[in-house]
């Protein structure tokens, strides 16, 4: 039998999330962000799409197709959240996340990876966000 070890989990502080934050490109910053906000995944968050935002009831859905359970996912907005999505308005005709008119592919980056460096962050994963 196999031992896969304990379950890795880390999360940052309220103040290591804002030094982070401070400290990332303004687009990854925003990802991260709304990344806090809602828990959700890297690739939901990446692969948000105009169509599955709705700021008047204040909610993203994660389509069936998307999600890793294969069902589909309504996530509620908090003000952060929606604040994000409404700095984002303009920037592309389909992706809500974008980098210099393209849908980001990867956040991390040499960018991420160096933020950390900066602030002091060590064993900390793009994936940790969801536990913060």
């Amino acid at each position: 039998m196999r031992y896969e070890g304990e379950a890795r989990e880390r999360w940052l502080t309220k103040e290591e999330a804002e030094q982070l934050l401070n400290e990332l490109p303004s687009h990854l910053s925003d990802i991260a962000a709304f990344s806090l906000s809602t828990g959700l995944r890297k690739a939901n968050v990446l692969g948000l799409r105009w169509k599955n935002v709705d700021l008047i009831r204040r909610h993203a859905f994660v389509s069936a197709s998307q999600s890793k359970t294969k069902r589909a996912i309504p996530i509620p907005l908090n003000e952060e959240a929606v604040k994000i999505i409404r700095d984002q308005l303009g920037k592309h005709f389909e992706f809500v996340f974008t980098y210099k008119g393209n849908p980001i592919k990867r956040c991390n980056t040499p960018a991420w990876r160096k933020a950390l460096k900066r602030v002091g962050i060590e064993n900390f994963h793009w994936h940790d966000l969801r536990h913060t």
